[in-house]
């Protein structure tokens, strides 16, 4: 019982902490099983641009909120790509990946994405 009033108290930080690891352990998993360094400038990126939105959205469960978080998830992608991409090919191919962000923040203001 103790237990899970503990994991009750902290459940943003673990759900922050499981998608974190998640995400090193797939970052692991490109370029031959190791971390790539020219990944981690844009995996920054993506935890900085989601983790926010994502502690906001344990907190609040409105639906602005909810529409918010699935709009950073998606303008997400192009980054999630780009750390593919550099961790396989090479920050060359990272940052060419993420130049398709602005066209899709571009478009997001102007359509809905939900």
């Amino acid at each position: 019982v103790e237990v899970l009033l503990f994991i009750d108290q902290f459940e943003e930080l673990f759900t922050l902490a499981g998608l974190a690891a998640v995400s090193l352990i797939l970052l692991g998993l490109i370029g031959g099983g190791r971390l790539s360094p020219a990944a981690l400038p844009f995996f920054a990126a993506l935890l900085f641009a989601l983790f926010p939105k994502l502690i906001k959205l344990t907190a609040f469960s409105d639906p602005p909120t909810i529409r918010k978080t699935v709009k950073g998830m998606i303008l997400g992608i192009p980054l999630l790509d780009a750390t593919y991409a550099a961790g396989s090919a090479g920050i060359t191919a990272g940052l060419f990946i993420c130049l398709f962000f602005l066209p899709a923040f571009l478009i997001g203001r102007k359509l809905a994405m939900t």
